[in-house]
């Protein structure tokens, strides 16, 4: 089996990288045009827009705000998990829990 890691500083890292990036565009188009292709061979329907007009207001306006809730609330607490999860490396992990948040 060949070894395809690289050390710091090796002469293959140019050459290797320049290999993948080449490739990965070349894969990428060729995804993209086989997209392309296929939705205009294969006639798919667009999704279908719900009619709110059938529910009471307070039951819209409870689905939109917890729609609205739920993405915020959950970027914020990845976001915060991560940042505490960085500073832990650098203070001890009460005071990281303390300087997140703010």
């Amino acid at each position: 089996m060949m070894n395809v890691r690289l050390s710091p500083g090796d002469a293959r890292a140019g050459p290797n990288f320049c290999f993948c990036s080449v490739g990965r565009t070349v894969v990428d188009c060729f995804l993209a045009g086989l997209w392309t292709v296929l939705f205009q061979v294969v006639k798919t329907p667009g999704n279908p827009v719900p009619d709110f007009s059938k529910y009471l207001i307070v039951t819209v306006v409870s689905i939109l705000g917890m729609a609205a809730l739920v993405s915020s609330v959950a970027e914020e607490t990845g976001f915060l998990g991560y940042f505490q999860s960085a500073l832990e490396a650098q203070v001890n992990g009460p005071a990281a829990g303390l300087i997140a948040p703010s």
